[in-house]
């Protein structure tokens, strides 16, 4: 970082001890540590090849040491952009986050629309399936309406034959009431010239009178009976049939006195009065064959009598098979409005979800001109059954022409399905190989420093004029040993610099005052390769990745913590094995005091948490934050800052200010302090944290 500080020089050190003449900083090696000392603050920090850890304290107290340890860096990614843009343990950027942020609804998305086409294809072919029950019933159909217009023949031939048989009947009923019109025509003449010749035959007259007069109302009701028969009143004549029979009875009854009268009147006219037979004779002749016609009346009777069982017994066959038809179209109609409701509700619920909308609005077209066709043909054949019309099997063979075309469009939306059900499969198979493919690239989002190999560099004065006024040491990460992270080896830089007195840093446009008791350590990340880089071309296609800069970040955590080196010692312990045991019971920090802007805050950092705090961090340029380490009452000397912004270098030189967030975790009195970076893309990070022990400031020296 460039600085603020007139010729400053900075040459190695000759040695790796410094004469401790003040105020010039002394450097020497403790085993595999290195000790700076000024008069204010003593830092150690390893040699080299080991993790990042610094333990300072106030030259000549002891008591108290802090150490705080580079521990990584995490990758995280934050869902929604609305939230604090700070790391959180749920932001990991993960690849279980990747597969339930993108992946597994897309999966569960084509996995469910499969699923959804399978059972539109089993709900349409389960009513292809019904539809060939139906054209088979229909076929069936036809047999029976064939049936039936042939008893409907039988039944119009029969009642023919009944009305031609009535017709006959009338003719007689014609001529049997010529006759009685002859009769009394003869009877007057009989009587006229029996008068004539004084001849009394009033007592067969009036018999024979009596007679025709019963034998004309019964000729009448039969008339009436035929007249019914003629207008095709069959069940009104039928239900009068007995009744005419016992009338018919009665009339040959008549019809035979009447003769046997007539005869007794002839007979002795032709005894007595052998003038007048002639007339008597031709009373005689016209009452026999009233007596004949009679007689014919009987047969006629018999014979409708006959061809109306023989109708009864068609109609009978009939009404069975109306009542069979009747039946096969109800349930042609229950059965499709039962499953054509169903297919139609399934096909509905999914229409709008699919890709195949189109053939799912087809199919459901196909269904309700199915249903209108099968009810129309209900209509008209339930309609000629009760007029007793002949059924045309062109109604049927019409409705059989719509279920086969129905049947055969069903069919290829089965096929546009199956097809679309194949795409989806193949969808799912590309799918899954590519996140095989992208999970067996994904590496860990964590980046654990103790698990890399650091390179100390030369410890080397720094020099104003020919005073040495500190000294600055660089860790470089040297080797990776976790997979993925090669790209980080000598691009994570820890640049750290001790002055023995204030002096003013420049970076850019940000100037910052490095007090006599801090540790400057200028933090670097380049050439940062971002996990986001492979959720690109198929894949975010695919799963609709869209990633912006507010999505992603880079999280540096620091762990800080202080402990009572009077108890440790007590306890055998070095400084170094006091600082690294991780023991609570050796910690003199229960709290943190976190300063800005002249406003501090106390937070307790004794529970454990499972997931991270913001700490509010003002978005103001220059702004710094302090965390001072605490214990229940006071205060403690041991600090770690940090300004709020960062600075990023771009290959094309330009440089951006962009702001540095935070969050935290309590861990038993460890504070755990994640400074969190928005996503720089292909640029160089530069951000300046520090530790230090709490002194009198002093305006800048240099």
């Amino acid at each position: 970082m460039w600085r603020k500080i007139p010729i400053l020089l900075v040459v190695l050190l000759a040695s790796i001890y410094i004469q401790p003449v003040l105020p010039q900083p002394q450097v020497w090696s403790q085993g595999q540590w290195i000790l700076v000392k000024t008069d204010e603050i003593t830092v150690m920090f390893p040699a080299g090849g080991e993790k990042p850890v610094f333990v300072w304290w106030r030259t000549g107290d002891n008591s108290t040491i802090y150490v705080v340890h580079f521990k990584g860096m995490w990758e995280y990614f934050i869902l929604n952009i609305s939230e604090p843009r700070v790391f959180r343990h749920r932001y990991r950027f993960e690849y279980r986050l990747v597969n339930d942020t993108f992946v597994k609804p897309v999966l569960e998305k084509i996995v469910n629309k499969t699923q959804a086409l399978k059972t539109v294809k089993k709900h349409v072919e389960k009513y292809i399936q019904e539809l060939n029950e139906v054209e088979a019933n229909i076929t069936k159909l036809v047999l029976k309406i064939r049936e039936i217009n042939s008893r409907f023949a039988e039944y119009n031939n029969t009642v023919s034959s009944i009305i031609e048989e009535s017709c006959k009947l009338n003719k007689t009923i014609e001529h049997i009431c010529r006759y009685i019109e002859n009769c009394r025509n003869n009877m007057s003449t009989l009587e006229s010239h029996a008068s004539m010749k004084h001849v009394n035959i009033g007592g067969y007259t009036s018999s024979i009178n009596s007679y025709l007069n019963e034998i004309s109302e019964i000729i009448e009701d039969l008339a009436r009976f035929t007249e019914d028969i003629k207008n095709k009143k069959m069940s009104k004549a039928f239900s009068e049939l007995p009744s005419i029979e016992s009338k018919t009875t009665v009339l040959i009854s008549k019809s035979h006195g009447l003769k046997e009268t007539t005869r007794n009147l002839h007979e002795m006219i032709h005894v007595s009065h052998g003038d007048l037979e002639i007339y008597s004779q031709q009373l005689l002749s016209s009452v026999t064959e009233i007596e004949t016609l009679a007689a014919n009346i009987s047969a006629s009777l018999n014979k409708i009598k006959e061809l109306r069982e023989a109708l009864l017994a068609v109609n009978a066959t009939i009404d069975l098979k109306s009542k069979e038809i009747k039946e096969s179209l109800k349930n042609m109609l229950k059965v499709e409005e039962s499953l054509g409701t169903e297919v139609s509700l399934e096909l509905s619920k999914y229409m709008n979800q699919l890709e195949v909308k189109n053939e799912l609005e087809l199919a459901i077209e196909i269904r309700l001109k199915l249903k209108a066709a099968l009810s129309e043909l209900n209509e008209t054949i339930n309609i000629r059954l009760h007029e007793c019309c002949e059924l045309k099997e062109e109604d049927v063979n019409k409705c059989l022409m719509n279920i086969t075309k129905s049947k055969n469009l069903l069919n290829s939306v089965v096929v546009n399905v199956s097809k679309c059900i194949s795409e989806k499969e193949e969808e799912l198979k590309v799918a899954q190989e590519l996140c095989k493919e992208i999970n067996a690239k994904w590496r860990s989002p964590f980046l654990p420093f103790d698990s890399c190999s650091w390179k100390l560099t030369n410890i080397e004065e720094i020099k104003a004029g020919n005073k040495t006024i500190g000294v600055a040491f660089t860790y470089i990460l040297e080797k990776v040993h976790i997979p993925s992270y090669e790209f980080a080896e000598n691009n994570i830089m820890l640049r750290c610099r001790l002055y023995t007195v204030t002096v003013e840093e420049q970076s850019g446009e940000l100037n910052y005052t490095v007090q006599r008791a801090e540790l400057k350590v200028d933090f670097i990340v380049k050439k940062w390769v971002w996990l986001s880089d492979l959720l690109v071309g198929n894949f975010s296609k695919l799963f609709n990745v869209t990633i912006s800069a507010d999505n992603e970040g880079l999280a540096l955590w620091i762990t800080a913590a202080s402990v009572n080196y009077t108890i440790a010692a007590k306890k055998g312990l070095s400084i170094i094995e006091a600082a690294l045991a991780n023991e609570t019971d050796l910690l003199a920090s229960s709290a943190v005091v976190v300063s800005q802007k002249g406003v501090s805050t106390k937070l307790s950092i004794k529970k454990y948490d499972n997931e991270t705090q913001v700490l509010t961090v003002p978005r103001v340029p220059n702004l710094i934050v302090k965390v001072n380490l605490a214990s229940e009452d006071k205060v403690l000397g041991g600090f770690l800052k940090f300004i709020a912004t960062a600075k990023v270098i771009y290959l094309n030189g330009t440089t951006e200010v962009v702001p540095v967030s935070a969050s935290y975790m309590s861990a038993g009195g460890f504070f755990m302090l994640f400074l969190c970076y928005p996503y720089f893309n292909n640029g160089s990070l530069e951000h300046d944290p520090s530790v230090g022990v709490i002194t009198t400031e002093e305006a800048p020296a240099y």
